[in-house]
């Protein structure tokens, strides 16, 4: 089922990644957008720790959409775990994100 995401300012804005959901509550970037491939930080197969020092692990897709969004140019701080070494990365909140997980079939 596609799922609405809820109503937010029009200059709400992500970050432009697919996440996937899985067992055991690892999140792991499945697919980048043009904004996030534009940073050059993020990579397919990366595991997403922390959100501005936030925990997810075992968090569902609403709470992440929730952690990820922000006003339009604000800057998020991710965690990440690269080839078992784990990284911090900045990364611009921009319109031109793609789809939501719920809408993509990713969860």
């Amino acid at each position: 089922a596609t799922l609405s995401p809820p109503p937010r300012a029009t200059s709400d804005a992500g970050l432009g990644v697919f996440l996937d959901i899985h067992t055991g509550g690892r999140i792991v970037i499945a697919a980048l957008g043009s904004a996030a491939e534009v940073q050059n930080t993020v990579r397919p197969g990366d595991e997403l720790l922390e959100v501005d020092g936030q925990a997810v692990t075992g968090k569902k897709s609403a709470e992440l959409r929730g952690l990820v969004r922000g006003p339009a140019g604000s800057v998020v701080r991710l965690k990440l775990l690269r080839n078992q070494s784990q990284i911090e990365v900045d990364i611009p909140r921009t319109r031109d994100s793609v789809s939501s997980p719920a809408s993509s079939g990713h969860s």
